[in-house]
């Protein structure tokens, strides 16, 4: 918004877009004729990553400069996109934009963490392959004839090449979307928005719209 100081306090509706809308967090499920929160209504069906995703935004900023200044008001993880009513409290010490780059650093610690345990997993089913009983106790191990110096036995390794990672994708679309509360009865479209997002998605897919 021209002229507005995003260090002021306020609610501000922020929208992020996965970059390519790569449905990473999810699925939207449920029939949209059922209310929400009753059973079969509208719900997200989360992978890992956007239940991780989830608990980041929960648990906010703790432990930084922005601790107690701001809070998340309502919130929707949806498939490609994120929807988060902020409440700054007070005067921030950086613009908005600090605070939506802090969340973005969580959300790449998550990804890094996530590939590091796939990594992790793939290297420990190697080297069970190499260590399959089987080749340790086959009969390449053993001489051919009674000798007094026996054949010698093929060397396994118990080390493991390290896996090269690639580069982490990038997760989000350059910059945001946001709206900022100035008028009386925003604040309800707002909240009101971000609860029924899910069901206009299940309305859409219904109604190939």
């Amino acid at each position: 918004m021209p002229r507005w100081n995003y260090c002021e306090p306020g609610y501000y509706f922020i929208t992020l877009v996965v970059e390519g809308r790569r449905h990473v967090f999810g699925e939207v499920v449920g029939d949209s004729r059922i209310p929400r929160g009753q059973y079969g209504g509208p719900r997200m069906q989360y992978t890992l990553f956007g239940q991780k995703v989830v608990n980041e935004l929960q648990r906010g900023m703790m432990g930084t400069q922005w601790e107690g200044k701001e809070e998340v008001k309502c919130r929707q993880v949806m498939p490609d996109h994120i929807h988060v009513l902020y409440w700054v409290k007070e005067p921030l010490p950086k613009h908005l934009g600090h605070l939506i780059n802090g969340f973005h650093a969580g959300c790449r610690r998550i990804m890094r963490e996530l590939a590091d345990a796939e990594s992790a997993k793939q290297t420990q089913h190697e080297q069970n392959m190499r260590w399959h009983l089987p080749d340790l106790f086959s009969t390449e191990c053993l001489p051919a004839s009674p000798s007094p110096v026996p054949s010698p036995c093929p060397v396994v390794s118990s080390s493991v090449s390290p896996t090269k990672l690639a580069p982490m994708p990038k997760l989000f679309e350059d910059g945001y979307n946001d709206g900022v509360v100035i008028r009386r009865g925003q604040l309800d479209a707002y909240f009101r928005y971000i609860r029924d997002s899910m069901r206009r998605l299940l309305l859409r897919q219904e109604h190939r719209i």
